[in-house]
């Protein structure tokens, strides 16, 4: 019975150390607490911004769709595509805009 309740005490030590722990983030010289980003979403991301610099906004906007598949409240990404969508489709824009203050409209991103 002591093997039992030392094997699941253990467990439970294990899984919660494997929950996404918050993490510190400094924007514009504020420090927040933010949840933690998944590598496939936070690599996307990092595309799409390397696809703005180049001036390829069609595959700068696929990156940041792919952000939000894996990331669904990536607010950055969110941020993104309205701005990148502004000349070609203001009301796609627009509506990116809606959504990412829906989200968090105090954001320093915002």
């Amino acid at each position: 019975m002591r093997f039992v309740r030392t094997t699941v005490v253990l467990l439970l030590g294990v899984l919660s150390a494997c929950r996404p722990s918050p993490v510190l983030r400094v924007s514009r010289g504020r420090a927040f607490e933010e949840r933690s980003i998944a590598a496939e979403a936070y690599a996307a991301y990092v595309r799409g911004r390397l696809f703005e610099h180049q001036n390829d906004s069609v595959h700068a906007a696929e990156q940041y769709r792919s952000v939000l598949s894996s990331d669904p409240q990536s607010l950055e990404a969110m941020v993104r595509l309205a701005a990148i969508s502004c000349s070609r489709s203001p009301a796609e824009s627009a509506a990116w805009w809606a959504k990412a203050e829906q989200l968090d409209a105090e954001s320093p991103i915002m």
